[in-house]
């Protein structure tokens, strides 16, 4: 299992971009990780690199809960109702 503490990467930076780097350098997708902030596991579930990496974050803009979606890597027009967690949001 590889254990990745977020408080060794810059701020602002996802678990997902995190993986994605991660396999861009050579990590194996089948290997299971675990993200930790300092003591505190950041999901519940360890899963792959691959799967991490194969997903991203919606942040919700009107109240709802935080949601993973699978990542696609496309460009975005216009401002969708809930921002990708790396994006803030501008008035």
């Amino acid at each position: 299992m590889l254990i990745i503490n977020l408080s060794d990467y810059p701020n602002g930076k996802s678990c997902s971009s995190t993986a994605r780097q991660l396999i861009k350098q050579g990590q194996d997708p089948s290997r299971v990780v675990r993200f930790m902030r300092g003591n505190t596991k950041v999901f519940n579930e360890d899963l792959t690199l691959g799967y991490r990496a194969g997903t991203r974050v919606k942040e919700s803009t009107d109240g709802e809960w935080i949601k993973t979606v699978s990542y696609d890597n496309s460009f975005q027009r216009h401002t969708p109702r809930q921002m990708d967690s790396e994006v803030g949001l501008m008035v």
